[in-house]
Order: structure tokens, then sequence, then C-alpha cells
């Protein structure tokens, strides 16, 4: 799988069974973000060293606003599933959810 600048992938790791997000940093570079960091899981990227944050979508839309990065990979406050939230190509906000 290639990762383009913009990309970022939602996804349930196996090794881990946690929701994470792989993306490219601003140094091109893949990295690897999960819910929690788990110590020494075999990876191809660079994990974190800190797990998502939990917030709300409202409060996920703040910080996207606030901190102007591509998106934001966060634990729901409901549900404590990953969620990201990210800045469409129409300006315009957009909620990627899990599924079950």
């Amino acid at each position: 799988m290639e990762l383009m600048d913009y990309d970022f992938f939602l996804f349930r790791d196996a090794t881990t069974d946690q929701d994470s997000v792989v993306f490219r940093d601003a140094n091109g570079q893949p990295r690897l973000v999960r819910m929690r960091p788990a110590g020494i899981s075999p990876t191809p990227f660079p994990v974190a060293g800190t797990g998502a944050p939990r917030l709300s979508v409202v409060e996920a839309v703040q910080r996207l606003e606030t901190t102007g990065d591509r998106f934001v990979f966060f634990a729901d406050q409901r549900t404590g599933r990953g969620h990201v939230v990210y800045r469409r190509y129409d300006g315009r906000y957009g909620l990627i959810s899990p599924v079950r």
C-alpha cells in the first residue's frame, strides 16, 4: 500500500486489536498511532509514543481548527472507539467512524 501526502487510514490493528491510524508525517515518513501505545508489538512503521486523546466529536473539530493539522485521531468519549475527523477538500469537516 502506498501512502500519498494527504492519506490516512483508520483500521483495526490485528496484532493489538486496537483502532489505529497510519499516515505520513511532515517529513513524508509513514507513522502509526494506536489507541494506546503498545510497547513491543512489531510494526513496519514508527509508532507514536502517545495514544489517541479521549474527545467528543465537537472537541476533535475544535482541536483540528486550533492545530491546523490535516486530521485528528481520537477515542470517542461515548464508545471508546477510534475515530478520525478531517477537513475535506471543500472546506467542510468529515468524520470517519469504525464499523462495529
